[in-house]
């Protein structure tokens, strides 16, 4: 049985968005008739073409795999001798982002950057380097949960406030009728291995609201989207060695709960490249002793040379604990980031 797998790529000769920039009738009409075949998915074939996509609103995926995002949708058509089709297998690749939740995400437009960072700070007079990055390999597939390895580091040098851990894990990922649902298992430690802490999370990401959900709009003017993103979080720490993080050195274990948040919102500029705005929240609450309390907010200001660029540039302002070495910094940082 031989099997086909349509793509749309930059060379070919069909109609794309990059093809239409100016036409919103015709620009219009692609996006809806993609996004109805997403809609249909794969039990309902159209002429025998079948798609099958990542989870997510259709018109958002549409709109991501005309833009040249290929991971969110496989378009499959029957043999030219008949028989049934077969879905391309999936395709298994390095990962970069911000955060393990960013390993998740089948469009490259919706993962965070990798950043590498100059800090300033003012109230310490402390300048330092910044690094926060996690790298993953995705997905091993086990029925309907799809299974992430990955490795995480950040680095923070300011001697009074040094963050240094480094994290091998693997998440499972799972998405029941819309909501998602994500387990991991990790070990962190830092670059020099004299601290361990093992670490159990689960993650229970909500459906997007009617108020606030993935957004894409096109007419004239800019093009821009708005992406809002809530779900609830609780983990069990242990710590085997708490080594030079200082925070940790009298705590054994903690037991948590709590919730997390990320609002995004990009458009296209009159220069060409990409602005987006985004803030973070996380919140974590102690449920036995008073342990592991922690919270920390983001706001971040980009460029981007193009929607789905692998590189940007830009401003952030934290303030907040680190989750897992608890450790406290209220700081303004210059990034460059990067994400694959």
């Amino acid at each position: 049985m031989t099997a086909y797998t349509n793509t749309i790529d930059g060379n070919s000769s069909g109609a794309t968005l990059a093809t239409l920039p100016g036409e919103a009738g015709p620009r219009r009409a692609l996006l809806n008739k993609t996004a109805d075949l997403i809609g249909q998915g794969p039990g309902a074939p159209e002429n025998g073409v079948t798609a099958t996509a990542r989870e997510g609103q259709a018109f958002a995926l549409a709109e991501a795999y005309l833009s040249g995002d290929f991971e969110v949708l496989t378009i499959t058509c029957p043999s030219p001798g008949g028989g049934n089709a077969t879905p391309a297998p999936y395709d298994r690749r390095l990962m970069m982002g911000a955060s393990v939740d960013d390993l998740t995400q089948g469009s490259l437009s919706d993962r965070g950057f990798a950043t590498l960072s100059y800090v300033d700070d003012h109230a310490s007079n402390n300048e330092f380097i910044d690094i926060n990055a996690v790298f993953g390999v995705g997905a091993f597939e086990s029925g309907q949960v799809q299974w992430i390895p990955y490795v995480g580091y950040q680095r923070r040098t300011e001697v009074a406030k040094e963050i240094n851990d480094l994290t091998f894990g693997v998440t499972g990922l799972w998405r029941p009728y819309g909501h998602e649902l994500r387990l991991g298992f990790a070990y962190e430690t830092d670059d020099e291995f004299e601290s361990g802490l093992y670490q159990v999370q689960l993650d229970w990401e909500l459906p997007s609201f009617s108020f606030c959900r993935d957004q894409v709009r096109y007419g004239e003017g800019a093009d821009q989207y708005l992406t809002c993103r809530l779900g609830f979080r609780t983990d069990y720490v242990e710590v085997g060695d708490p080594g030079d993080k200082i925070d940790l050195s009298k705590v054994d274990q903690f037991w948590r709960l709590g919730a997390w948040t990320r609002l995004v919102y990009g458009r296209e500029l009159s220069s060409g490249g990409w602005g987006r705005v985004s803030f973070d929240y996380e919140v974590m609450e102690p449920l036995q002793d008073d342990v592991g309390d922690a919270a920390v907010g983001r706001i971040r200001l980009e460029y981007l040379p193009s929607k789905r660029s692998n590189f940007s540039v830009g401003v952030s302002y934290e303030n907040g604990e680190d989750l897992s070495s608890l450790t406290r910094a209220e700081i303004f940082k210059l990034t460059l980031g990067l994400r694959f």
